[in-house]
């Protein structure tokens, strides 16, 4: 299994909102699964954890760019 981050539409009470949320994959590249919540850029222990998570999203940026995923992506739930 694989995972990347994507951008991820999800519907609310208010309406939806969108999230960078880490996307896992089935063999064939379909997505299977996706986080609870999306990424939280709110609380590290430390600058260089934060620099961390910064680079790793910004690394995936070019998955960032793809079609943005709706829960029906997942079968109508955050699977």
């Amino acid at each position: 299994m694989t995972w990347n981050y994507r951008i991820v539409k999800t519907e609310t009470p208010d309406g939806y909102s969108y999230g960078i949320y880490e996307v896992y994959y089935d063999e064939s590249r379909k997505p299977i699964a996706r986080t609870e919540t999306p990424v939280d850029l709110g609380d590290y222990e430390t600058v260089d954890d934060l620099r961390f998570e910064i680079h790793m999203i910004f690394e995936d940026a070019h998955d960032i760019s793809k079609s943005i995923l709706t829960d029906d992506d997942f079968g109508g739930t955050n699977a």
